[in-house]
């Protein structure tokens, strides 16, 4: 019973010592938990397609959290410039939808997105990208290929001006009150035309999905061919409202191409500014009814460092407020009073008189202008029951300390009272029992392991998770060194992915670094990633004024050849003004023990689009493979880059967007995220393309009044010379005619309207070309007709010759009409009138205008005797 009560009041000991000594080590993270929303299983069947095409694709957006997302928004953006994986160019982004994730859900969405016909190329992509609460999320990117003539400029130089000085975008320097601050981009023009556009700004609070502040156009930028040319937009500053300003800049044409990759930037506006620097009270307790002077100190705004005579900004008058509180955090005391920051003055003294005595002060500081704080200054104090975020991360207190000494010593001198009382009760010169020997031991080794664990308990620390997080996976520490370690967003693989064994696949992850503005020395980031025991780094370096805020990294990595479950280990280490700032923590994926069986691809054949390529090529390349079990879906390589997606039960996919040459396929089966090995390499040869011709066919007159026209059909370029062509038209009103070598067709149109004519120009050994014109028919309108008998007066019975005179002449048809039934057509008619009197005649020009004439003859018995 004796050794029992020992351990009992041991025990005791390590109960009174542990909640006492934990309450310095509880901490509440000050992040709050917002969902993750990732997007996965990005497809887009047909990787290669024209400028202009519409980019048809699926993808999942997944909620891997515990709470709902009311409001996901996703989008789509055309990227490019690829640099380990990861784009270096946005040519535009548009947004696609928004939707209600439940947490957990993952759900499956269609989406289209229509390039522009300006930009083509090999190094192109699209990227989708989740949106939440403002914040960017997850986001995948898929490899394309467009065909065509890029019609693009590139941007060689973006700098922000602010007073003549120049700063990098994204570094987001500080706009003094009454500066300006300019956007100033430099273009050059790699292609032989005109490019022409107008810039369009947008301007957002914060970051480019917030909220939308301001939106305007440039004015239009021109640039040469093959030269250069800039533009300078003037950015808003919003009355100098202190906020931090995010701009976004497209390059439009007027048919609503892109002409320019985007550009962004961020830049911030502080206004009226003061800063408190301390506060101190000249009393440590106060008593009810009692005065107290409380000093503010605070420093005025910084000299202007764009001004030549070192002037700050003049912020005028403010009200500076103090609030004192008592150790129960109640408010006994407040005041105010007036200070100019104009001033050389650096402190104010306030007294008071406090409502109720204070063992403990806290004290609250705030200066204001016009009801907005310009800078807030808090000694306040928490009472020991409060759960609220702290600074300290664990450690005993001295109240802890001296309780924890103080029973120690209490049991001890209990202890000995009872010792000594039980060895003056013993014979003389009787040694110590045994049993009290080992109670004493016993106790003393039951004190050492409660105070020792009371002590470690108390000086655990718990991880800071205000200033560092982990996102994807699990945080496993941060150096803590003035609140400046990065936040790591895992991207992919998300935490416990299923892979086959040697998959080769990316680690796509994010970095966002808070108090990022690289000031005097070169920043180096270093990530040091660990799998299955292997270690590599990877290190990037940012320049002098350069800015880490929100950096995207790729890194190759491969599965381990062993079924398992594995860590992958990250930390982040940014090295800035000499400190070392990281933050580290793992995620797990899984290696499954079995993968699809790799296709079996066969030799390739002619496509149906093809014709006889002669020489061992083919037009269009046409590949079969063998399926296999458990697939999804299938990706087609050609060369090495991924060209298209064939969803299972397909087996086939015709390539008829390769070069000339010679190409090496192969086929990989997908099985959600395990994935074959490649299949077998076959190797096939496109034809060549024929030397190019280019062909018109132009007709004379282009317009033409119901008269012959002549069509001239005239090849030129390329390397087949102009002669040894043989021609075919064929064109509206019935043409059809081979035309031999001479390239000239006469055709003569009747009718009013337009005809179109189709050339085309074939030669052995050269690419047959066609064209097409048109001319237009047009009415003849004449400018005026006459329609004269010849004689005018004539006998009874003698031949008259009336005659059409139509101006301007031409071979017309004629019809006419008249008295004594006068009929007939030609240009002239005769006609005999056996009685006497005056006849009318009329005549027509067919289907022409203002051909209509009239007239008359005069039919006499004798022409020579006047009639009364």
């Amino acid at each position: 019973m004796k050794l029992n009560y020992k351990f009992f009041l041991a025990t005791l000991v390590v109960l009174t010592l542990l909640p006492i000594s934990s309450i310095n080590a509880q901490q509440t993270s000050l992040v709050q938990g917002l969902p993750q929303i990732y997007v996965t299983d990005l497809s887009i069947p047909q990787r290669q397609m024209k400028a202009g095409d519409e980019v048809k694709g699926t993808f999942t957006l997944f909620n891997n959290s515990q709470t709902n997302a009311p409001d996901v928004f996703y989008l789509a953006a055309l990227v490019g410039d690829f640099k380990d994986n990861v784009p270096t160019v946005v040519y535009g982004k548009r947004d696609i939808g928004k939707t209600f994730l439940a947490a957990g859900e993952k759900k499956n969405i269609s989406f289209t997105y229509q390039l522009p016909k300006t930009i083509a190329g090999n190094e192109l992509g699209i990227r989708v990208q989740s949106v939440f609460a403002g914040l960017y999320m997850g986001w995948r990117d898929a490899k394309i290929i467009v065909v065509g003539t890029p019609a693009i400029a590139k941007i060689i130089d973006a700098k922000l001006i602010i007073a003549g000085k120049e700063f990098v975008p994204e570094t987001g320097p500080v706009v003094p009150k009454s500066k300006g601050i300019e956007y100033r981009i430099k273009f050059s023009n790699p292609t032989t035309e005109v490019i022409t556009f107008l810039p369009r700004v947008k301007i957002f609070n914060r970051m480019s999905t917030g909220e939308l502040l301001q939106k305007f156009s440039g004015e239009s930028v021109t640039i040469t061919a093959k030269g250069t040319s800039q533009t300078i937009i003037n950015l808003p500053t919003f009355d100098y409202k202190s906020l931090v300003y995010a701009v976004e800049l497209e390059f439009i044409d007027a048919a609503g191409e892109v002409r320019a990759p985007s550009v962004t930037g961020r830049y911030m506006i502080l206004g009226d500014m003061a800063t408190i620097q301390s506060v101190a009270i000249d009393k440590d307790t106060l008593a009810k009814g009692e005065t107290v002077n409380v000093t503010v100190f605070y420093q005025p705004p910084p000299f202007d460092q764009f001004s030549p005579t070192s002037d700050r900004p003049r912020v005028g008058e403010a009200d500076v407020a103090v609030t004192l509180y008592d150790e129960n955090n109640a408010l006994i005391g407040a005041a105010t009073k007036k200070i100019n920051l104009d001033l050389d003055e650096t402190s104010a003294v306030l007294p008071l008189m406090v409502t109720t005595k204070a063992h403990a002060i806290g004290v609250t500081a705030v200066i204001s202008k016009n009801g907005t704080e310009l800078s807030t200054y808090s000694t306040k104090l928490t009472p020991s029951a409060e759960t609220g975020a702290k600074d300290d991360v664990g450690g005993l207190s001295a109240t802890s300390i001296v309780v924890v000494i103080a029973i120690v010593i209490l049991i001890l001198g209990a202890f000995l009272l009872k010792l000594i009382k039980k060895n003056r009760n013993s014979p003389p010169n009787s040694p110590p029992s045994a049993t009290t020997s080992n109670g004493i031991s016993n106790l003393a080794i039951a004190l050492l392991v409660g105070a020792t664990l009371a002590v470690s308990w108390g000086l655990s620390p718990e991880v800071a998770q205000a200033w560092c997080t982990f996102t994807g996976g699990t945080l496993t520490g941060c150096s803590n060194i003035y609140h400046r370690e990065p936040d790591v967003f895992v991207n992919n693989p998300i935490n416990g992915s299923h892979f086959a064994p040697g998959n080769n696949f990316n680690l796509e992850v994010r970095q966002i670094y808070n108090y990022c503005l690289n000031v005097g020395l070169n920043g180096v980031t270093t990530w040091t990633i660990t799998l299955n025991g292997v270690t590599k780094n990877y290190e990037s370096q940012t320049g002098f004024g350069g800015n880490v805020i929100n950096m995207t990294y790729s890194f190759p990595l491969v599965t381990p050849s062993t079924p398992g479950t594995y860590r992958i280990d990250i930390k982040v280490d940014n090295y800035f003004y000499g400190d070392h700032h990281w933050t580290k923590g793992y995620i797990e994926i899984v290696v499954d023990e079995s993968s699809p069986d790799a296709p079996v691809l066969d030799d390739p054949t002619e496509g149906p689009g093809g014709g006889d390529g002669g020489d061992g090529c083919l037009s269009d390349i046409k590949l079969n493979w063998s399926s296999s079990i458990g697939a999804l879906k299938y990706e087609v390589y050609r060369d090495g880059t991924i060209i298209a997606e064939i969803f299972s039960p397909n087996t086939t996919y015709t390539d008829s967007f390769a070069t000339a040459g010679l190409h090496n396929y192969y086929i990989v089966a997908v099985a959600d995220s395990q994935r074959s090995s490649n299949s077998n390499t076959v190797s096939a040869t496109k034809c060549s393309t024929p030397p190019s011709v280019s062909l018109v066919a132009d007709p004379n007159p282009a317009t033409a009044n119901k008269d012959i026209v002549t069509w001239t059909a005239t090849p030129s370029g390329g390397s087949c010379g102009l002669s040894g062509f043989s021609f075919r038209f064929n064109g509206d009103d019935n043409i059809d005619e081979e035309n031999g070598s001479s390239g000239i067709l006469t055709h003569k149109y009747y009718d009013p309207g337009s005809y179109s004519m189709q050339v085309k120009a074939s030669k052995n050994g050269c690419e047959t070309v066609y064209t097409i014109s048109t001319v237009e028919v047009n009415p003849n309108n004449l400018t005026n007709i006459t329609c004269e008998p010849s004689p005018k007066t004539v006998m009874v019975n003698q031949e008259v010759t009336w005659t059409a005179i139509p101006n301007p002449d031409g071979d017309y048809i004629y019809t006419w009409s008249g008295d004594d039934g006068l009929s007939g057509g030609g240009k002239s008619i005769v006609k005999n009138y056996l009685s006497p009197g005056v006849y009318r005649a009329e005549v027509d020009v067919d289907d022409i205008g203002n051909s209509h004439c009239e007239s008359t003859v005069n039919v006499k018995i004798d022409p020579r005797f006047q009639e009364f």
